[in-house]
């Protein structure tokens, strides 16, 4: 395994140095949350969650996550403290408030390098929050896929 520092830099570098175009695309896969949590303030929300995913339907390497923890208020994607992975990548996780009562959309974003080119699968789920009630468990289906391709050009 890489240190997630080491795995940030060199996917920062290869996505910076290739010429890109995104293929989207829906993929027939699920990563599985469990020990979620979301507490909120007048202010904010607080999450914290663990994901993992299986090895995908075209051969996407698996993972593991934990401590996928932040706040509404951070407004972007944020790492996962300890992400397990047999390749260069990372697994961030965000939360977009839909109201302290209502609940809240999870959204995760899987990258990994593999073959040499950088890719990016991006999920999320709506779910309702905890506010100091017991930890649940969702699945989250990832519905955007991108690659970055060499140009050849």
């Amino acid at each position: 395994m890489l240190s997630k520092l080491s795995t940030l830099i060199l996917l920062s570098a290869a996505v910076a140095a290739v010429p890109a175009r995104t293929v989207e695309q829906t993929i027939p896969w699920t990563w599985d949350v469990s020990q979620f949590t979301s507490t909120c303030t007048a202010a904010t929300c607080r999450y914290d969650f663990n994901v993992s995913g299986a090895i995908g339907p075209d051969g996407q390497p698996s993972f593991n996550a934990y401590g996928c923890i932040g706040t509404s208020a951070h407004g972007e994607y944020k790492g996962c403290s300890t992400v397990g992975l047999d390749v260069l990548g990372n697994v961030l996780a965000q939360e977009f408030n839909s109201g302290r009562d209502i609940g809240a959309i999870i959204s995760v974003q899987y990258t990994f390098l593999q073959d040499g080119l950088v890719y990016a699968y991006t999920g999320n789920n709506t779910v309702a929050h905890t506010n100091g009630g017991e930890p649940f468990g969702f699945t989250i289906v990832p519905t955007k896929a991108s690659v970055v391709i060499p140009d050849k050009a």
